[in-house]
């Protein structure tokens, strides 16, 4: 059992920002109905954008860029290609996704190589000791109390909101949101914006973890969408 804690509390760096992006595959599901294969892209173009940004400024407003870049690349996937597609049969539209994951993989292959890059440490990086003699890194406990946080703030706009009443609404007829003024075109972009800025922002803080590479980010998509299953891809608490 001790074990079994030691290493629960080693995971919760890596657990957290691949619940971030569990989280971005169930936000961008409920307001396009879409499964986003892509999402692993999304979180390594916003890996890309702060690892060509960390050095020429400050930490802070590099992450913040990355975050706004990933979240600008998944709404033109919205509108470039998902809304075009939006008669298209959900097996077409995954397939659609998966176009996208390949096409930033190899372009990322191109540009960084196949081996992984690897970062500077963003958050710090000493070590507390926990049950016994654990030596557990700070970030670790820092990124997942990130997740239980940006969890709550999804929780409530999705069960508080008009905007988290009016995606549940569009997911089941948007014809009938349409009549009640609300964009279903609109609803889903802000859902697509707001799941890419998730997994930009977890693909930023998994770089010192996995590194960059054309496949440590893009293949996060597979335990993500092993989460968002366990949630139903609906579900915020089960995901």
């Amino acid at each position: 059992m001790g074990d079994v804690i030691k290493f629960f509390l080693l995971g919760l760096g890596g657990g957290g920002t691949y619940a971030l992006l569990a989280l971005g595959v169930v936000v961008t599901y409920r307001g396009s109905g879409v499964v986003n294969f892509a999402n692993g892209a999304i979180a390594l173009i916003g890996a890309a954008v702060f690892f060509e940004l960390r050095g020429a400024m400050p930490l802070a407003l590099a992450i913040i860029l990355g975050v706004l870049a990933a979240a600008a690349f998944s709404v033109l996937i919205q509108f470039v290609i998902m809304r075009p597609l939006r008669n298209a049969s959900p097996l077409a539209r995954v397939i659609a996704t998966l176009g996208v994951l390949a096409a930033v993989e190899q372009a990322a292959q191109m540009i960084y190589g196949a081996n992984p890059v690897y970062v500077q440490a963003i958050l710090p990086t000493n070590v507390v000791h926990v049950y016994g003699s654990a030596a557990v890194p700070v970030d670790r406990f820092i990124l997942g109390g990130i997740t239980i946080v940006l969890f709550a703030a999804f929780q409530l706009l999705y069960k508080r909101t008009r905007f988290g009443l009016a995606t549940t609404g569009v997911a089941e007829n948007e014809l009938a949101m349409a009549t009640m003024g609300w964009s279903p075109d609109a609803v889903a972009a802000v859902n697509w914006a707001l799941g890419g800025a998730v997994a930009g922002f977890a693909g930023i803080f998994l770089l010192p973890l996995v590194g960059l590479s054309s496949s440590s980010l893009t293949l996060t998509i597979v335990p993500a969408l092993a989460a968002a299953l366990a949630g139903g891809f609906r579900s915020l608490p089960l995901t």
